[in-house]
């Protein structure tokens, strides 16, 4: 009984507060992508043709873009919250 008198409850309380203060404040985080695509002449002539079936067909600029936009696809299902640009110059 002399282990009982140490114990105080009002402790405990305030530890498990804490730790669920520290996880809300995780969920609510939020990220930011910016996708900068360099425009230039070279990003905007299309690749020497090929016989080959994998051959790309897509100036590099255009590749850029199509990757961008899986990506943001992605991105909006799991985290509808995060901000998401596309930045050309």
């Amino acid at each position: 009984m002399a282990d009982s008198r140490n114990w105080n409850p009002t402790d405990e309380g305030e530890e498990e507060e804490e730790e669920e203060l520290d996880e809300t404040a995780y969920k609510s985080a939020k990220d930011a992508v910016l996708f900068a695509i360099e425009v230039s002449a070279s990003m905007l002539t299309p690749p020497p043709t090929s016989d080959s079936k994998k051959a790309d067909t897509d100036t590099p600029a255009s590749a850029a873009l199509k990757c961008a936009y899986a990506l943001m696809q992605q991105r909006i299902i799991s985290n509808p919250n995060d901000m998401m640009g596309i930045l050309l110059f």
